[in-house]
């Protein structure tokens, strides 16, 4: 008896996405299912007449599913035209999707009811599913019918024992005529590996395949790949050698146990494999594999509908019940071209699929129609050419005063638009477009859609702008605009409305001018005249503050020296006073008196050295150059920024942690040191200021001073918010600033940048990206040793 059908074969694979034609196959095959139920067929009231011949078609699967189609197709190309002595009859028994064998108990009892009153002649059934069923139930449903059958793997003349009027297609692979194939194409192969599978028709290749095999040994390595997991197979696959080729069969089931459609494995082998595929099923073509003697869907169904024609002309039955597959030589022409195989080496009867038409008989009809259409244009042109240049005249005039306009309008320094009522840019030019960061006039009109709310910070500016230009005919505002970037800019904006000859609005034009930089330097003047104000402040404040301070902090020492030091002047005078002086000292001690005497001390001290910062800070120090030691400047600079004072500030640079790494020889920087002051004040507070908005937990700025031969480094690094690549190409820009106005002016960083590289050659640059923090590095020349020297000496 023959063997239970694998539900992985290649049979009942799930379809890959149907092409253009097998769509239309499709809607052909709907259409006659639904002829046929329940018992309409193709010729209408078959069995009203006794001399028609009723047919049923019972394929295994389902509509859409490639192999089964393949087999209705090459049946239905024998079959059609329907002669009217024939009734067909089909029906799906859908086993791929709900295989089990209890359904065919099932579909028994469906088809007994539904053809009870129809007496079929013939059953023509398609895959194993069908031969099973029909195999069991075929006397009790149909007792007079003939079955012939196609597409069932790998049948003996002993499976067919017992089974009377059984006649069909048998459905196996002709592996020795492709093996003869592969090595007349490659005679210089070495090794074939064997792609075949464990399931059950897998097996039953399995001794074909070895057989075949057999007469090629030892003069060809055969290795195989029939019990091994999908990702070991591309690994295998992929390192094949040259001069190997590969057999396939089919894949649907790996070691692992798991499943693999039958266009996903294939495709995959054959996206890893270096060398060709060949194999023996059709339903592989045009998935991967060149070609070989395959197995074709197509010619069982047209051979077992031949077999149907033999019988429904009367003849006798054939001797054999079980008939060849009827093979055929099919290749894939893109993998032809892809392993440089030409196409005389195949055998004259091969199909080639894929192969490109030549350029007349692929386009015939659109040749054909063209040549139609040329001809109507022809005349079509002729008469546009006279009315074109009849307009050619006219249309110099008015492209001369469009260039005129044109030029204007593009080379204006002001940003000059055209803007509908409605609150939509029409028109602008490159001088808006720079001044609102765009890259062109056209990404200026993609990005703003909605002047009102795209352009305008407050966008009720906007309507009252409308409503004073179609009042007054014109308006002028200066408001805060929106740049793509997102970043805000004081503009000048006038606006005008133009109207037709019939007074209608037609649109709005007018000028934007960017009033942020002239702004930006009046607050700067006048910071500067408050920063020149507050210099002298606070020198004479320093000053005025230092004569008491001074007098204060002689008083303490005075009197810690007069009450706590065992001079013989202290007990002298203890003694004239009627209490010794360690009486005296011990009413000290319990009070707390030394104690405290030493904290108005050292807070005169700190309070010294704040008058001493503030002197320094506010002297002029224009080409003041000398050897500094840059540690001490660098600590000098922390100092400062920890006595920083903003009435509206938010943050607090004490309570930032500062960590040292200083070189043990660091040579001594030339330089300004109240320049230098001032760069490393701005940067150690712009860091403070980010760490603070960004609200960073645990916040620490480290400084670091290492040099080599050529050059001193400082590199001040924080463990902030970072900054990204766009915000770091502007930092060291003029008025560049990611501050609010109330905080900043931009102009910080790049006086640093000024000072560090003009007035010291040395460099200013900044390593940063966001969420990492930003790292700032001075760079200065290193000068001679002895100069260093005498630096040192002076020092």
């Amino acid at each position: 008896m023959m063997q239970s059908i694998d539900s992985t074969g290649p049979a009942k694979s799930k379809p890959r996405p149907p092409s253009t034609l097998e769509k239309n196959l499709t809607v052909l095959l709907l259409l006659l299912l639904f002829l046929a139920i329940p018992t309409t067929t193709l010729l209408p009231q078959a069995s009203a007449e006794e001399n028609k011949q009723n047919i049923l078609i019972l394929n295994s699967y389902h509509i859409g599913y490639k192999w089964s189609d393949e087999i209705l197709r090459g049946i239905m190309d024998v079959l059609q035209p329907t002669p009217p002595s024939m009734a067909i009859y089909l029906e799906y028994m859908d086993m791929k999707r709900h295989y089990s064998e209890e359904r065919f108990a099932l579909l028994f009892h469906s088809l007994a009811e539904k053809y009870q009153d129809i007496e079929i002649d013939y059953v023509l059934a398609s895959d194993d599913s069908a031969f099973l069923f029909l195999r069991e139930y075929v006397k009790d449903l149909f007792p007079a019918a003939t079955v012939v059958f196609c597409g069932t793997n790998y049948l003996q003349e002993e499976d067919l024992s017992g089974l009377v009027d059984f006649y069909g297609i048998n459905e196996e692979a002709d592996i020795g005529a492709t093996f003869d194939l592969m090595l007349s194409i490659h005679p210089d192969t070495q090794r074939i590996f064997i792609i075949n599978d464990q399931t059950t028709t897998g097996k039953k290749m399995a001794p074909s395949i070895v057989e075949a095999a057999r007469r090629y040994q030892p003069q060809i390595t055969f290795s195989y790949a029939d019990n091994i997991s999908m990702t070991r197979l591309l690994q295998t696959v992929a390192n094949l050698p040259p001069q190997s080729l590969i057999f396939y069969t089919f894949f649907f089931r790996d070691s692992n146990g798991n499943i693999f459609d039958y266009d996903e494995s294939i495709s995959m082998i054959a996206q890893a494999s270096p060398v060709p595929i060949y194999g023996s099923w059709s339903f592989n073509l045009g998935l991967g594999i060149i070609g070989g003697m395959l197995t074709s869907g197509y010619h069982q169904g047209e051979a077992a509908a031949k077999l149907l024609m033999y019988f429904l002309q009367g003849h006798s039955p054939p001797p054999a019940q079980l008939s060849q597959s009827p093979n055929t030589f099919m290749f894939d022409y893109t993998y032809l071209q892809k392993f440089a195989i030409p196409v005389d080496k195949l055998p004259d009867e091969a199909i080639i699929i894929n192969k490109p038409e030549s350029f007349v008989e692929r386009h015939r009809q659109v040749l054909l129609f063209s040549a139609i259409f040329i001809t109507l244009l022809f005349f079509i042109i002729l008469a546009l050419i006279i009315n074109i240049l009849m307009r050619k005249k006219a249309e110099k005039k008015l492209q001369q005063s469009e260039r005129n306009f044109r030029g204007i309008f593009e080379n204006a320094i002001e940003g000059l638009f055209q803007a509908s009522l409605h609150g939509n840019f029409l028109k602008v030019n490159h001088a808006l477009a720079k001044i609102l960061k765009c890259d062109s006039p056209e990404d200026v009109l993609s990005s703003y859609d909605n002047l009102k709310n795209d352009l305008f910070v407050k966008p009720e500016l906007h309507n009252h702008l409308i409503n004073q230009v179609l009042e007054n005919g014109s308006a002028q505002l200066e408001e805060d605009l929106l740049c793509k970037d997102g970043s805000i800019i004081t503009a000048l904006l006038y606006c005008r409305n133009v109207v037709d000859e019939k007074g209608r609005n037609l649109y709005l034009e007018g000028s934007i001018t960017d009033m942020t930089e002239y702004k930006m330097t009046q607050e700067i003047i006048i910071q500067t005249e408050k920063m020149l104000t507050l210099g002298g402040l606070s020198a004479g404040i320093a000053h005025e503050i230092k004569n008491p301070l001074t007098s204060m902090m002689q008083a303490a020492t005075l009197i810690s020296n007069r009450l706590l030091h065992h001079s013989p002047q202290n007990q002298e005078s203890a003694e004239e006073a009627g209490i010794s002086f360690e009486a005296l000292h011990r009413y000290l001690e319990i009070r707390g008196i030394p104690h405290m005497l030493g904290n108005m001390a050292a807070s005169g001290k700190r309070a010294n050295i704040i008058v001493e910062d503030m002197l320094s800070f506010s002297k002029k120090t224009i080409g003041e150059f000398a050897f500094e030691s840059f540690e001490d400047i660098v600590r000098e600079a922390v100092e400062l920024a920890k006595k920083d004072y903003s009435l509206d500030r938010d943050y607090s640079f004490k309570k930032i942690r500062i960590n040292y790494d200083f070189a043990d020889d660091v040579p001594l920087l030339y330089c300004s040191k109240s320049k230098i002051l001032q760069v490393l004040f701005n940067i150690l507070k712009n860091s403070a200021e980010a760490m603070a908005d960004a609200k960073t937990i645990n916040p620490e700025i480290t400084c670091t001073i290492r040099f080599d031969n050529d050059s001193i480094k400082l590199e001040i690094k924080d463990n902030g918010p970072g900054m990204d690549h766009k915000v770091k190409e502007k930092i060291f820009e003029p008025f560049y600033s990611t501050k609010s106005k109330k905080k900043g002016t931009g102009l910080g960083l790049s006086i640093a940048d000024y000072i560090v590289s003009e007035n010291h050659k040395g460099k200013l640059s900044v390593e940063s990206a966001p969420e990492e923090g930003a790292n700032f590095i001075l760079k200065f020349p290193r000068h001679g040793k002895m100069a260093q020297q005498k630096a040192a000496q002076m020092k």
